[in-house]
């Protein structure tokens, strides 16, 4: 595969630069991009981010965030640190994890393990 990309680079492809790997997890497609694992359901986008303080799931697009933490296999609700608050403007897109809908909700919590393989 690296060959592959190598001759496309050098004949002028710069979108050979990216290969967003997809992988099906438990009927779901889930891939690594920019460092966040991302996964679509019910025609909708969703990432995970570790990158803050307090670990969640990002709906894309609304940017709606779903706090967690995990102590073991469990899931619990969280509440975001002061500094990844925003403003009063964004409080409607801070929820807890419970408030995810229930079949991302599962999924996650079921699959949250080989989906983190995949980094």
């Amino acid at each position: 595969m690296r060959g592959v990309l190598d001759l496309q680079r050098a004949a002028g492809n710069r979108a050979a630069t990216v290969v967003v790997q997809r992988v099906l997890i438990a009927g779901v497609n889930v891939w690594v991009d920019g460092g966040y694992v991302h996964w679509s359901m019910n025609g909708n986008r969703y990432h995970f981010n570790f990158s803050t303080a307090t670990p969640h799931v990002t709906l894309d697009g609304e940017r709606i965030h779903y706090f967690f933490t995990r102590d073991g296999l469990e899931f619990k609700d969280a509440r975001p640190e002061k500094s990844e608050q925003g403003g009063a403007h964004k409080k409607h897109t801070k929820k807890k994890f419970s408030e995810l809908p229930d079949t991302v909700r599962d999924y996650v919590v079921t699959n949250f393990d080989a989906m983190l393989a995949l980094l």
